[in-house]
């Protein structure tokens, strides 16, 4: 896909008004983090550099603004945590992934990779999450294989949220962009 200013800048401002929706939780989990990595990475596939900058911008920066007002606003912390490691390598892998499906932009292949991406985002942050963080009990899972299946186990409940969550946004994001873009921006 050839990026102009104007398709860029259109992109961005999607991203951007995606990832306020951050501030606003409706669910657990239900958020546009992956539909972000995924549009990124399709829709900038011919610049890496902005691919992976736009975002990581939208994502720190909401991220940011999460750690400073989220118990004001929210009543709980929603901030940084010990695994957002984990979170930023699954938004990386996303982009790198997404890049591929360039080529083949149909409904299809962004269907498959928003749900390919949720399994992704679901393995790598739970393993995390096990190595680092407290089971529903406050506690540290045990480090053996039976500790990283109840890992495993008690985030499932969570997955459908994160699924729901990506096909919406990926929804959105493509299903604003590509019309404009064919009809609007690509005849300015």
């Amino acid at each position: 896909m050839k990026l102009t200013n104007k398709n860029v800048l259109f992109a961005i401002g999607l991203v951007v008004i995606a990832s306020l929706s951050r501030l606003f939780p409706i669910l657990p989990n239900f958020q546009p983090l992956l539909a972000i990595a995924v549009f990124s990475g399709i829709i900038f596939s011919s610049n890496s550099k902005i691919s992976y900058l736009v975002p990581f911008g939208a994502i720190l920066i909401s991220d940011i603004m999460l750690h400073f007002f989220s118990e004001l606003t929210l009543g709980y912390y929603a901030g940084f945590h010990s695994s957002m490691f984990s979170v930023y390598l699954s938004l990386a892998l996303i982009v790198f992934f997404s890049k591929s499906i360039n080529k083949e932009l149909k409904y299809l292949n962004i269907l498959g990779t928003s749900l390919l991406s949720a399994i992704l985002f679901f393995l790598i942050t739970n393993f995390s999450y096990w190595l680092f963080g407290l089971d529903i009990m406050n506690m540290p899972y045990s480090k053996d294989f039976s500790g990283l299946i109840r890992c495993y186990t008690e985030a499932v409940p969570f997955f459908r949220y994160t699924v729901g969550s990506v096909l919406l946004y990926s929804f959105i994001l493509f299903g604003v962009y590509l019309p404009i873009n064919k009809t609007i921006l690509s005849k300015a």
